[in-house]
C-alpha cells in the first residue's frame, strides 16, 4: 500500500498534477526541501515552478519500504525552458540522481525529505552559482 502512495506521488509530479498531489499528502504533512521543512501550501508552488520552468520528470529506479517509511531513488531530468526562481531560461537539459524518503500514514504521507544535487543541476542549466535554498524554513531540532 505505502509503496503505491509514492508510485502515484511520482505519477501525479510528472502530470503537474498539484490537487492530485494534495490528495496525497495528509494535510499537516511537512517536505524538507533541502535546509528546513515546509508546509503543503509553501512547496506545492515550489513544485509548480520547477514543473513549468525545468519540465521536471522523474524516473523511478528503486523503491525500498520497512513499516511506514519508503525510500525513493530516482532519476530527475529536466530543462529550463522558462524563468525558475529567477534565474533566466538556458534552454539546457540536466539530469542527476535523487532521493526521497517518506513517511506514510493511513494512506497519506505525513512526511518527505527531498534530496537533489542544486550545485549540479546549476552546473548542467548553465547558471553561475546552485540554486537558493528555501528562504522561509521552519527548523525542527
Amino acid at each position: 500500500m505505502s509503496k503505491a502512495v509514492v508510485r502515484e506521488y511520482v505519477t501525479r509530479f510528472n502530470r503537474g498534477d498539484s490537487d492530485g498531489l494534495r490528495e496525497l499528502f495528509h494535510e499537516h504533512a511537512q517536505v524538507h526541501e533541502g535546509t528546513g521543512w515546509l508546509e503543503l501550501d509553501e512547496v506545492i508552488p515550489r513544485w509548480e515552478q520547477a514543473i513549468d520552468g525545468l519540465g521536471v520528470d522523474l524516473d523511478i529506479e528503486r523503491i525500498i519500504a520497512e513499516e511506514d517509511a519508503i525510500a525513493l531513488l530516482y532519476t530527475e531530468r529536466g530543462w529550463s525552458r522558462a524563468p525558475y526562481l529567477g534565474r533566466s531560461a538556458t534552454g539546457r537539459s540536466y539530469e542527476l540522481p535523487a532521493v526521497d524518503w517518506f513517511v506514510i500514514e493511513e494512506g497519506r504521507i505525513v512526511r518527505q525529505w527531498r534530496v537533489r544535487d542544486r550545485a549540479s543541476m546549476a552546473r548542467q542549466l548553465g547558471w553561475e552559482e546552485p540554486l537558493p535554498a528555501p528562504a522561509d524554513t521552519v527548523r525542527i531540532a
